[in-house]
C-alpha cells in the first residue's frame, strides 16, 4: 500500500475515484473537489472556522493566502526588523508581503515586472518596489538593502532565473524560501561558495504549516482587521466565466478572482 501511495495517480490507493455519477466515475478538480459546489470529505480533513467569516472571503486562506504567508510565519520564522525581498507579487506574493508586516520586519522590498503589481505590493505593506523588468533587481535589492543583501529572500515565481536571483540578492548567512512551483526538470545553477557562505536555500508547501492551526489564526487576523483578505479580491466570477478568469490570472490583470454560485 505505501509503494501504491508514493505514485501520484491522483487516484485512491483501489484506483478508483471517490465520485461516481450513473456509473461514471467523476474527477474532483486538485484531488479536493475545487469548483464543486459539494463535496465528500474524511471528517479529519474538515477544519472548522468561526461563523461569522464570510465564505467567499475566507475561501482564499487554504491555498494562496496560506501559501504565502505561511513561510513568514513558520519556515523563515521572520523576527522583527529583518530585511525582506518578495520576487512575484501576485495573488500569493502579496500574502507574503503582508505577513512580513504583520511580523515587524524592516525592509520589505518588492520585486515584480509588472508596473501593476508592484503598486498593488506597496498597498500591502512594501516599503520599497524593483521592476525586475527595466533594472538588475539582484543589484538593487542589494543595495537597497543597505548590508550587502536581504536576510530573507522569497522566490514566488517559479522559474530558473528568478530562484537564482533570490539567492544572490540574500547576504551572508541569508535565508532564500522557494515557493514558486517550477515546471518539471527545472535546474538552477549556483556558485557554491554560496552556501560555504552559510547561506540557506529551503523550500515551503502549503505554507509549511498546519493547516488545522493556521487557517483558523489568518481568518482570526482578517476578522480583527489585521490582515487584508477582502483587498485580494479583484473580482468575483460565476463558474461559466472561469476561463476568463485564469485568462486575467494569467495577464497580471488580477489579485485574485473569487468564483461565486446562485446559492451564495
Amino acid at each position: 500500500m505505501c509503494a501504491l501511495r508514493d505514485k501520484p495517480r491522483w487516484l485512491m490507493l483501489d484506483g478508483t475515484t471517490r465520485f461516481r455519477k450513473n456509473g461514471t466515475s467523476l474527477n474532483h478538480y486538485l484531488q479536493v473537489g475545487g469548483y464543486a459546489t459539494h463535496s465528500v470529505l474524511m471528517e479529519e480533513s474538515v477544519i472548522p472556522i468561526r461563523k461569522d467569516a464570510p465564505l467567499d472571503v475566507a475561501c482564499l486562506v487554504s491555498c494562496g493566502v496560506l501559501a504565502g504567508a505561511g513561510p513568514v510565519f513558520n519556515r523563515a520564522k521572520v523576527p522583527p526588523g529583518a530585511s525582506v525581498a518578495v520576487w512575484g507579487c501576485g495573488g500569493v506574493g502579496l500574502n507574503t508581503i503582508q505577513a512580513a508586516r504583520l511580523v515587524g520586519a524592516g525592509k520589505i522590498i518588492a520585486v515584480d515586472v509588472v508596473p501593476q503589481k508592484l503598486a498593488w505590493a506597496e498597498e500591502f505593506g512594501a516599503t520599497h518596489v524593483v521592476n525586475a523588468a527595466t533594472e538588475d533587481p539582484v543589484t538593487r535589492v542589494q543595495a537597497l538593502s543597505g548590508t550587502g543583501g536581504v536576510d530573507f529572500a522569497f522566490e514566488i515565481v517559479g522559474t530558473q532565473a528568478t530562484i537564482e536571483q533570490a539567492v544572490l540578492a540574500t547576504h551572508r548567512g541569508g535565508t532564500c524560501v522557494v515557493v514558486g512551483v517550477c515546471p518539471a526538470g527545472t535546474r538552477i545553477s549556483l556558485d557554491p561558495t554560496l552556501f560555504l557562505q552559510q547561506r540557506v536555500l529551503t523550500g515551503s508547501s502549503f505554507g509549511a504549516g498546519h493547516q488545522r492551526t493556521d487557517v483558523p489564526m489568518l481568518i482570526d487576523l482578517f476578522m480583527d482587521g489585521k490582515y487584508k483578505l477582502e483587498e485580494l479580491i479583484t473580482r468575483r466570477v460565476p463558474l461559466t466565466d472561469v476561463n476568463l478568469a485564469y485568462d486575467a490570472m494569467l495577464k497580471g490583470e488580477v489579485k485574485r478572482s473569487v468564483v461565486v454560485y446562485d446559492s451564495q
